[in-house]
């Protein structure tokens, strides 16, 4: 096959743009896994569809979403229809990840009280097992919708704080 100058830098252009494509192409598909936030924390096994509670689910008091969110669908469901959980998702992100804690946390808790959402002033345990959301940075109980934090958040109640008793013992059913 005789090549011409000109269609030699022209086939040199192809190869490039072909190798660019190679390279691109799974980085543009890759997506971080989800981790906690701090490397001590980064383990979280995947959770399957077979944990989702089938109904009618325990509902846990000072919850920010009443009966939970196992799915992403159940998620955005939860946020179109309640501003509250809206506005304390607003800095989460869109692709939520269900998974369980491979060992115990302490975490800040936050929770809801009528239309306000508070942060616990003390950390919480988070049992080995327990189902959260992840969405790369931020996390959230699967079972209630509260937000988990490593650090302090704002903002706190005045006044008597959530024991770990009132927030892990689920209401009575109806």
């Amino acid at each position: 096959m005789i090549v011409s100058q000109r269609s030699g830098v022209f086939t040199h252009k192809w190869i490039w743009l072909a190798a660019c494509a190679v390279v691109a192409l799974p980085t543009a598909m890759w997506r971080p896994t989800v981790s906690l936030m701090s490397k001590r924390n980064s383990k979280l096994l995947a959770v399957s569809q077979a944990t989702v509670p089938q109904s009618p689910r325990k509902v846990f008091p000072l919850s920010v979403i009443r009966g939970g969110a196992y799915t992403a669908t159940e998620l955005a469901r939860a946020r179109r229809a309640d501003p509250v959980v809206d506005a304390h998702y607003a800095s989460f992100g869109t692709h939520p990840v269900f998974k369980k804690t491979p060992r115990d946390l302490l975490m800040y808790v936050s929770y809801r009280q009528g239309k306000n959402v508070y942060w616990s002033q003390t950390r919480h345990l988070i049992p080995q097992g327990e189902t959260v959301i992840a969405d790369g940075s931020a996390l959230a109980r699967a079972r209630c919708g509260n937000r988990l934090s490593e650090t302090p958040q704002a903002p706190v109640a005045i006044g008597k704080q959530p024991t770990e008793e009132v927030l892990n013992t689920p209401e009575a059913p109806e």
